[in-house]
């Protein structure tokens, strides 16, 4: 009998594999904007918020049977007008963070590599960041072509690992070479700056469908130990503790100087050897992410635009890689934007179509409590946020 992950860990492997990403190399250089106070708060915000709509999602996937995207969802228990708003909003959020996640595993593998990178010497490409995320491109699409929801989910737990080891080496190091005051006395001054970063490093809802697939008909979706529910539980909170620990790490060693990636300022007190080994780390956490995501965009073409599977796979690589072509580089202003805005969005839009949902009787087993208090706190946070990024990216 071949080797076979169960459902469980490999839903756990779909979601958090997604959602340890890009988005925790800001994550301390967020807090020391923002400083630390405003940043536990928000910290805290954004994982009780995330985990509210991973959960409410969660019940909605789980209660329907029908193929859908969250766009496919809002289209039939919202309205069709808000279907399609939804639905353009994510392809744009999703092409954007794939671009996102290519461009860093383009400078990781650079950094990897440099000179002896086979594609460096050519002039198609400007640097070897350029040429490190055409190669990551190729790779990802070939996995794309050939690959299914069980081997995305398989890749992601295995080449999720290294950063969960890596995080606990930091901090080891951390309290060895590390000062607490560094982490106290971080300047802030922009309080809300942190809360987008952490609602982008934590959001995972795009993949929570994908991890309801890889439950087959033969096994308890809804098993209370290792169902659906629990495994959406461990994978956002999982990922939010290693987030606390890599920060309070960074920080208790950079202190006010820590670099916007987090890796090069460590490099001074830990060795140049660490450029290296955060480049590894940070290859494999992007490309998870990438993956689980790009299968998801996938779905939608398939699901909600009825593509054809090959084209669907073909749109996932070739729309990010002519916005990477057409010079669109700046990940930094894209990734507070997706987080603040469009995540935001989703999140508002998830509670409407629950709350539908639940007003139908169409609720077996409900994952989330969601009452009216819950549901108006939800929606007031993320608009406070969309209406927060809107202002300060798009005006």
């Amino acid at each position: 009998m071949g080797f076979r992950f169960s459902p469980f860990l490999t839903a756990i492997g779909v979601i958090a594999g997604m959602i340890i990403g890009s988005g925790v190399f800001a994550l301390p250089y967020a807090v020391s904007v923002s400083g630390i106070w405003p940043s536990f708060i928000g910290a805290i915000l954004a994982f009780l918020a995330i985990l509210g709509i991973h959960l409410a999602y969660g019940e909605v996937v789980a209660h329907s049977s029908h193929e859908h995207r969250l766009p496919g969802y809002v289209h039939t228990y919202v309205g069709k007008t808000f279907g399609r708003v939804e639905r353009a909003a994510q392809i744009f959020a999703f092409n954007a963070t794939l671009l996102i996640y290519a461009i860093l595993g383009g400078k990781f593998v650079s950094i990897l590599f440099g000179y002896a990178f086979p594609l460096s010497s050519t002039i198609i490409f400007d640097t070897y960041a350029d040429s490190g995320t055409f190669l990551f491109f190729i790779v990802a699409g070939i996995i794309f072509a050939f690959g299914t929801i069980r081997t995305i989910g398989f890749l992601n737990f295995a080449l999720s690992l290294p950063f969960v080891f890596a995080t606990l080496w930091i901090a080891w190091f951390a309290l060895r070479f590390g000062v607490i005051e560094h982490v106290i006395s971080v300047p802030g001054g922009s309080p809300f700056f942190s809360f987008s970063v952490f609602v982008f490093s934590l959001a995972g809802l795009s993949v929570i469908a994908d991890a309801k697939g890889v439950f087959t008909k033969h096994e308890n979706l809804y098993d209370s130990r290792r169902g659906l529910r629990p495994a959406i539980v461990v994978s956002t909170t999982l990922p939010f503790v290693l987030y606390i620990i890599f920060i309070l790490a960074v920080l208790a060693i950079s202190g006010g100087a820590v670099s916007n990636e987090s890796l090069s300022g460590l490099q001074p007190i830990l060795g140049d050897g660490v450029a290296r080994v955060g480049a590894l780390i940070g290859l494999f956490a992007v490309f998870t992410s990438y993956l689980a995501l790009g299968y998801d965009l996938r779905k939608i073409y398939e699901f909600d635009m009825r593509l054809p599977t090959f084209l669907s796979a073909a749109l996932v690589i070739v729309i990010p890689f002519l916005f990477f072509i057409a010079g669109f580089v700046n990940f930094v202003g894209l990734m507070s934007l997706v987080g603040g805005f469009f995540v935001a969005l989703d999140g508002i839009f998830v509670v409407f179509v629950l709350r539908a949902m639940r007003r139908q009787g169409l609720i077996t087993h409900p994952f989330v409590p969601f009452n009216t208090t819950i549901q108006a706190a939800l929606v007031l946070l993320f608009a406070a946020s969309a209406i927060y990024e809107f202002w300060h990216q798009l005006l």
